[in-house]
Parts: C-alpha cells; sequence; structure tokens
C-alpha cells in the first residue's frame, strides 16, 4: 500500500461529520473518518475488522451498509471475530478482493469518491 501520511484528528472528524455528528466521541467517528481518508489516498476498498459485539465498530458496519453511506461504491468488507472458525471467510475476502480489483480497473480517481464518478 505505500505510506500515507497521517492526518490529525480534527480532519478525520471533519470528513465523518456528514455521517456522524462531530460531538459523538469514540471510535466510530474516527473509524468513518480514516475510511474516508483512506479512500481520498487512492485506496479500493476497506475492512472493518470488530470484536464481536463491539458497539463502536457495529455503528460504522451500519453506516457503510447505507446506499449513499460515507464509501459510496468503495467495496467495504466488515469481519466480526467471535473465538469461532468462519468457514466462508475466504470466499468473503475473494469477493472483496474482486470487488476492489473492479473499482481500480473501472479507473477511479484517487481523491474522488466512487458515488461522485
Amino acid at each position: 500500500m505505500g505510506s500515507f501520511d497521517e492526518p490529525h484528528p480534527r480532519e478525520l472528524f471533519a470528513l465523518a461529520a456528514p455521517y456522524l455528528d462531530p460531538t459523538f466521541q469514540g471510535e466510530a467517528i474516527v473509524t468513518i473518518g480514516k475510511m474516508l481518508e483512506y479512500q481520498r489516498q487512492g485506496c479500493h476498498g476497506v475492512i472493518n475488522v470488530m470484536p464481536f459485539s463491539c458497539m463502536p465498530s457495529t455503528i460504522v458496519a451500519g453506516l457503510i451498509k447505507q446506499r449513499k453511506g460515507p464509501l459510496g461504491q468503495m467495496p467495504s468488507l466488515t469481519l466480526s471475530f467471535d473465538g469461532q472458525q468462519d468457514p466462508a471467510m475466504e470466499t468473503r475476502l475473494a469477493a472483496f478482493v474482486h470487488q476492489a480489483r473492479a473499482l481500480r480497473q473501472k479507473g477511479v480517481s484517487r481523491g474522488v469518491p466512487a458515488e461522485h464518478d
């Protein structure tokens, strides 16, 4: 992936503001902001990895599932870990990689969310 400049937390809050109120404290607003920052830096997909029943990650999962959510057409995958084996994990990851590659091949330009192409 290369290296990315780490934005100031205020910038992440500003990126996430259309989806979560900036006064919302905790990991969810930082996670949404960071996902949008990755999109701006040219990533073509994000994975939300969460411990089972983690409330901030559950909020993020709900936001990125919305039809007009923060990531637009950018593929996202939420993986929840509860200590059990997930026999479908490899299939889910393969589908995610396929979607991310398809978005990259589509030529989505760096810094422009896919929903605005």
